[in-house]
């Protein structure tokens, strides 16, 4: 079993992905990192991982995929992102949301899972 850590919130994701609901609102930067550990809290080792996240809001659509970046070669974090640019377009809906992790020698298998909600801008500044 893994444990996705966000800060002080725990996940324990196994096989199908645990559940994780997100928020994004258009016109801002989105971004979620991710500390991934074992059931006893060690850091597991993402050198040689690959990662997909992406998003639909009907299972026939294109996915809208998240840039998934592995900021230190050897570490255990893991960041999920949308640039500003990505969020602007994304129209007002619910989405299904999924995260995926790949080891080097091995299946993908779906950690995380479930709702994105996107939400407009309240108030753009730049007009």
């Amino acid at each position: 079993m893994i444990r996705v850590n966000f800060g002080q919130i725990g996940v324990n994701a196994f096989m199908t992905g645990a559940r994780y609901d997100i928020t994004l609102i258009q016109g801002e930067v989105f971004s979620l990192e991710m500390l991934i550990t074992d059931d006893y809290g060690a850091a597991i080792n993402l050198s040689g991982y690959s990662g997909w996240a992406g998003m639909k809001s009907r299972y026939s659509q294109d996915p809208i995929r998240f840039d998934v970046a592995f900021p230190t070669a050897t570490g255990n974090s893991v960041i999920l992102s949308l640039p500003l640019t990505g969020t602007t377009g994304i129209p007002t809906n619910e989405y299904l949301w999924e995260f995926q992790l790949q080891p080097p020698s091995g299946y993908a298998t779906k950690y995380l899972q479930g709702y994105a909600s996107v939400y407009p801008e309240v108030i753009n500044w730049n007009s």
